[in-house]
């Protein structure tokens, strides 16, 4: 086999599908699942395995990214601490019996830096936000040819290879002999 020909056979085992869309960009997609699927198992799950290893090593940030990506990082912190100030702040003054009205507003700030703070940190990992870990998948049915059709194909080739046998002999036989004398 070329390699071609190899790529092309892996490529008809690999599927990769949206798993997640935004809903203000429904074309792009957020996350992915890789599928793959083979007769043996534990084919499936090497090239599985290998090919999310392949893809977070590809996505492991360079020195000078990885440094604007940390100071992001520290700089969200200190605006999430901020805004924890204010919580304890404004919970405090709840508790007192005042009006408090942008609570939820911080609170929502909140989830959104800690969310921002964890996709970083995925980032300097090398696993971005899009990749989805999951086991292969096995195909429901066997990928192979089926072996009623192999046993079909055998029997009719039997049978045509018999046929010519005879037909053979049979010629074999009638050529030996004299034909009809005319006189």
């Amino acid at each position: 086999d070329s390699l071609d020909e190899r790529r092309e056979a892996l490529s008809d085992r690999i599927r990769v599908a949206k798993v997640k869309t935004t809903s203000s960009k429904p074309d792009e997609a957020s996350a992915y699942q890789l599928t793959v699927t083979h007769r043996d198992a534990e084919t499936a799950k090497k090239t599985h395995d290998a090919l999310l290893v392949a893809w977070r090593k590809s996505t492991v940030p360079l020195a000078e990214t990885r440094a604007r990506i940390e100071q992001k990082i520290g700089n969200t912190q200190i605006e999430l601490v901020a805004v924890n100030k204010s919580i304890e702040r404004l919970e405090s003054e709840l508790l007192a019996g005042r009006p408090v009205e942008p609570l939820a507003m911080l609170y929502d700030q909140r989830l959104k830096f800690r969310i921002l703070i964890n996709n970083m940190l995925d980032q300097l990992n090398g696993a971005d936000s899009d990749v989805v870990v999951s086991e292969p998948t096995l195909p429901d049915r066997s990928t192979g040819v089926p072996t009623l059709l192999i046993v079909a194909l055998a029997a009719i080739a039997a049978f045509l290879l018999a046929a010519a046998w005879a037909l053979l002999r049979t010629a074999v036989k009638h050529s030996g002999s004299p034909g009809p004398q005319s006189s």
